[in-house]
């Protein structure tokens, strides 16, 4: 009996009322009053809390603030810096294959034959592979050029890409002297045509180098579309400008005999193909 009389005194005091009047100063007229107990004033207190809090925590999860909740800004932040990783790589390779493309174009104007390969683009079997690649022509694929090249020799003809999509016009009437040669850094077709011949634009598109220099003497170089860019060395004369737009098949240099490195009246002609040479031969029939 003894151990409830705490608790009585408890709800007892919980349960008191109490009552709070508000009296004017000069009248002392009762304005207001107020009755309530302790428990009915803690309930009401718990429950403006809870609603305070609640809507609070809406405001800030449904908000730019969610980000600086513990646990839950880790998952974004760190998913944000992924995609900006991915992102960084990405660019970072294509710097990387336009700077060599760059760099390819720079080397074909200067006269050099070094030019840059991407080694991303290959995995190790296939960089291995290159490497033990045999350039020599066996004597089959001699004798084969030989006959087609004496059937088509001062025919005028072209010949179309796989897809149909280019038409790819010889740039001179004449026979070669030598040929695309990846092992002896040749990469080019060099052509032997009558005295004052008029050298012709294999494809459509705009000039983009008109000069000339010690070593090719004049050149020419043509971008056309899908990053391809023929060149014209050793010529006698050049017919354009850089900026002139040409068609394919339309006359832009004179053949000659200028440059350090040309040893006869002959053209120098490339082709590339996204900053790396291509064997003109796989592409015209000259």
């Amino acid at each position: 009996m003894t151990n409830n009389k705490p608790r009585k005194k408890i709800f007892q005091f919980l349960l008191q009322r109490y009552r709070v009047v508000i009296i004017a100063d000069n009248s002392l007229e009762e304005r207001m009053s107020i009755r309530f107990s302790i428990l009915k004033f803690f309930v009401l207190i718990s429950s403006i809390l809870a609603v305070v809090v609640f809507i609070t925590l809406f405001i800030v999860t449904n908000s730019s603030l969610s980000q600086y909740i513990p646990g839950r800004s880790k998952d974004e932040v760190l998913k944000s810096l992924i995609d900006l990783n991915m992102q960084a790589d990405s660019l970072k390779a294509s710097l990387n294959k336009r700077d060599a493309y760059l760099n390819n174009i720079e080397s074909v104007l200067a006269g050099n034959d070094s030019f840059l390969i991407n080694s991303n683009d290959f995995d190790a079997d296939t960089a291995l592979a290159l490497e033990n690649i045999t350039f020599e022509a066996s004597q089959e694929d001699s004798i084969l050029r030989l006959v087609v090249e004496n059937e088509e020799r001062g025919m005028l003809s072209y010949s179309k890409k796989d897809d149909g999509s280019f038409v790819f016009f010889p740039p001179v009437v004449g026979y070669i002297s030598d040929t695309f040669n990846f092992q002896k850094r040749h990469f080019a077709v060099d052509l032997v045509a009558k005295k004052n011949s008029k050298i012709s634009s294999v494809l459509a598109g705009t000039v983009i180098v008109s000069d000339w220099s010690s070593e090719v003497g004049y050149f020419i170089g043509i971008q056309h579309k899908d990053n391809y860019i023929s060149f014209y060395k050793h010529n006698s004369a050049l017919l354009k400008k850089v900026g002139d737009y040409v068609s394919a098949g339309e006359h832009i240099a004179v053949i000659g005999n200028s440059g350090e490195f040309s040893t006869g009246p002959h053209l120098h002609f490339e082709l590339w193909h996204n900053g790396s040479p291509v064997n003109p031969l796989d592409y015209i029939n000259f």
